[in-house]
């Protein structure tokens, strides 16, 4: 009896490698794996067979085995060919030999109970749809052997918490973690420069994304949807963020955008309805349509001096946005990029801007004031409308007749924003609003009941608005009494 139970314990321990379970083919010396006929549980796929070193598991070798529990790759394979373990319902543990080169397109796809997965340290690919819809999987080291995530590599494994992305990597292929919803936090090594599209799109649990310094592009689609994403920063290297790359990032309260990205495509930012403000910096040449579109908690915006066109509906529905300044590289600020901006009150517009197309700032109910340093523009339909007045500089009052675009219109002097204050003795601070680069003169009196003013000095309007001055004269009366004017 003791003999056996000793020959029972033999043949489970051996059966896990019986060379009897598979067949093969042999070329060149080298085994390649055709099928498997075992009874399934924790195999070890043997290192040779019929005296060749197993080399390759082949297509659909192990196809829809849904008695397989465990398999261990062993290090004489090198390549795990397509559909090889596709199916394999019941597989929960999976160990790649350290010799294998490539997993490759659907080499694991729909193995549901798979929650755990040891990869090789001689990957270089991991090709399409290779752990696509594997939803018990949790957790992921791509070791730095691998050079490249195929799409679809991790699409839909729902449970996949964290992942490790190797420092070799250097493209992460579309849809590659699509649907990864349980996914919290992903850094982007810098040896990626490509982030396909769709990439990281739907994963409703991230909340934290580094992107490397090489990435050169931020495709389409490739965040969209990751509504616990609360920040990111996009590296100098990046000098695209494609469509709707952003797009419905519901928490995304603060973006840093990089000085090398010179197109913000359309609804890149589309819907991140926390997004509280947004300096886009001078490489942008283009903010493309419904850019900005519904974030509705933008209080700020600053649009860099390289800015051409601003496209259609860029910034409609930013409900908390009460400033605007176009710069003087704009020319075309397009239909309705400003619709619906019901916070709005003031609006400075440049003298580069040629055309304001239909809608531009239509149903802004709070813009009273439109500040405009040159001469009027081309205006579409229903541009502006109550209670916008238009403003127009001095040297361009012969350009503005007394109604434009069916608002009144208004010459454009300086003011004082804020009142002078003693900066030292003798010394004043003004912030003044008018346009930059104008000339003004600042001058003095006594007494304001019957005051006699006198130039003290002329200066440019920089662009912050601050001027500092000296009154000589100061400390020669009891009061003393300032003001700006156009000379």
């Amino acid at each position: 009896m003791i003999l056996a139970s000793a020959a029972v314990i033999l043949s489970t321990t051996d059966a896990a490698a019986d060379p009897s379970h598979y067949t093969y083919n042999v070329y060149g010396g080298e085994a390649s794996i055709t099928g498997y006929i075992g009874p399934g549980g924790d195999i070890i796929i043997p290192a040779t067979l019929g005296g060749h070193p197993v080399t390759t598991i082949g297509c659909s070798s192990f196809e829809n085995c849904t008695s397989l529990a465990s398999v261990t790759v062993p290090d004489s394979v090198m390549t795990i060919m397509i559909r090889a373990f596709e199916g394999c319902t019941a597989l929960s543990s999976v160990t790649i030999g350290n010799c294998v080169t490539n997993i490759d397109d659907y080499a694991f796809y729909g193995c549901v109970a798979l929650a755990s997965v040891v990869i090789g340290d001689s990957v270089t690919s991991i090709s399409w749809d290779a752990f696509r819809g594997c939803t018990a999987l949790k957790n992921v080291d791509i070791p730095s052997s691998v050079i490249s995530i195929g799409g679809n590599a991790f699409v839909n494994c729902t449970s996949l918490s964290s992942v490790a992305i190797g420092n070799n990597v250097t493209s992460i292929g579309p849809n590659a973690f699509d649907g990864c919803t349980a996914l919290k936090n992903v850094t982007i090594p810098s040896s990626v420069t490509t982030i396909c599209g769709s990439a990281f799109e739907g994963c409703i649990a991230l909340t934290s994304v580094t992107i490397g310094s090489n990435v050169s592009k931020i495709e389409a689609y490739t965040f969209r949807g990751c509504n616990a994403l609360t920040g990111v920063t996009i590296p100098d290297s990046v000098t695209s963020i494609g469509s709707e790359a952003f797009s419905e990032c519901t928490s995304l309260v603060s973006v840093v955008i990089g000085n090398s990205v010179t197109n913000i495509d359309i609804f890149a930012f589309d819907g991140c309805t926390a997004l509280t403000s947004v300096t886009i910096p001078d490489s942008v040449i283009t903010i493309g349509n419904n850019a900005f579109k519904g974030c509705r908690s933008m209080a700020r915006l600053t649009i860099g001096n390289s800015v051409t066109s601003i496209g259609r509906s860029a910034f409609s529905f930013c409900y908390a946005l009460a400033n605007v300044i176009i710069p003087d590289s704009v020319t075309t600020i397009g239909d309705g990029a400003f619709q619906m901006c019901s916070a709005l009150t003031r609006v400075i517009i440049h003298a580069s801007v040629t055309s304001i197309e239909q809608y531009g700032f239509h149903s802004c109910d709070a813009l009273a004031s439109v500040y405009f340093l040159g001469s009027p523009p081309s205006v579409g339909y229903h541009t502006f409308r109550e209670p916008a007045t238009l403003y127009y500089l001095p040297d361009h009052a012969a350009h503005w007749p007394g109604t434009y675009a069916t608002r009144p219109t208004a010459l454009w002097l300086p003011s004082i924003t804020q009142s002078g204050r003693n900066v030292a003795n003798g010394h004043f601070a003004l912030t003044t609003f008018w346009a930059p680069g104008q000339i003004i003169r600042i001058e003095a009196a006594t007494r304001l009941d019957d005051p006699d003013w006198g130039a003290i000095m002329t200066a440019t309007i920089p662009h912050t608005g601050n001027l500092e001055f000296a009154d000589p004269d100061v400390g020669s009366y009891p009061s003393r009494f300032f003001r700006i004017v156009a000379p």
